[in-house]
């Protein structure tokens, strides 16, 4: 946790987002959960900065979590699109496909037609 957290400075807000992303799972869960947070954010209200802003933090989050050992492949953009084409009718199914690392795009794609 401290690993996030260092970089906050005082700010309560940031150092609160940097200990929610601390319990996030650096697995492929937490690729697909920031991928999909980053493709389907929209600009709410009229306050651009602040869009960027909620983008650029996603997307930092998301780039601390890609090593070598953890990248971010084809197989995570494609389930991450699997799962924003979905309706939310079909979240109990895809739900529990979140508990494994890493998900295969194979797998949801059985357990839809099923």
């Amino acid at each position: 946790n401290k690993w996030y957290v260092c970089s906050c400075g005082q700010e309560a807000v940031v150092m609160w987002k940097a200990l929610c992303l601390a319990h996030e799972d650096s697995s492929s869960g937490g690729h697909l959960y920031l991928l999909h947070k980053l493709v389907t954010k929209k600009l709410v209200g009229d306050n651009i900065l602040a869009h960027l802003d909620e983008m650029h933090w996603i997307f930092k989050c998301l780039n601390s979590l890609i090593s070598n050992e953890n990248p971010l492949t084809a197989n995570d953009v494609f389930t991450t699109a699997l799962f924003v084409s979905l309706s939310s009718d079909w979240l109990p199914v895809i739900t529990p496909l979140m508990q494994h690392a890493p998900i295969m795009s194979l797998m949801v794609i059985q357990a839809l037609k099923s």
